[in-house]
């Protein structure tokens, strides 16, 4: 199935999101973009599509996003599933990327939270067109079996009371609280006009 479910996505038009040319021949360097947080990447049982992939596919349509324009916003965002509210967040940084800030769980028995990925449509499929911005590095030592399940990225999650900044975009999101329906978020940035 996961092998169907890979290659359905490039029908559909959807990059390979695992790294075509990596630098060392393992699975962690493989798939050190997004991991298994989409299928495009490391198929894991429970892997479903990014938000912004599920645009692309159309089976999100443009009212369940928000796109930041203002300095600082704030918004809630909501599980995926749920029928009404914002699903995903973007912060468009330049041209051609913005960040996206979506609720996803590693597995629907796990503790929810705020995944955060930059998007480029200047890279290709294969070279890391989504990245994910881990909350934390993965320790394999301390959780082999996260290691052995997901290969890569399973601490990026973000919860309540923490912090994502990149410096470099001057981004800034403050996870504030968790919701009943998802999490409230506050967004600093310098806006992106073209």
């Amino acid at each position: 199935w996961q092998t169907l479910t890979h290659e359905t996505g490039h029908i559909f038009g959807l990059p390979d999101l695992y790294n075509s040319i990596p630098i060392k021949k393992n699975y962690k360097s493989i798939h050190l973009f997004v991991g298994s947080w989409d299928p495009m990447g490391y198929q894991a049982n429970g892997s479903d599509y990014l938000a912004w992939q599920k645009y692309k596919l159309g089976w999100l349509d443009e009212t369940k996003f928000k796109v930041v324009h203002a300095k600082t916003e704030a918004l809630e965002i909501e599980r995926i599933n749920d029928d009404k509210g914002i699903k995903a967040c973007v912060i468009p940084i330049s041209k051609n990327e913005a960040f996206v800030l979506e609720v996803r769980s590693l597995t629907p028995s796990s503790a929810e939270g705020v995944l955060i990925y930059k998007v480029s449509t200047k890279i290709g499929s294969g070279r890391g067109p989504i990245q994910i911005f881990p909350a934390k590095e993965d320790d394999d030592e301390k959780s082999p079996d996260m290691a052995h399940k997901y290969i890569a990225l399973y601490n990026a999650l973000y919860f309540e009371s923490s912090l994502f900044e990149d410096k470099e975009s001057k981004v800034r999101v403050n996870i504030q609280k968790k919701t009943e329906r998802g999490f409230k978020i506050e967004v600093n940035c310098i806006p992106f006009t073209e």
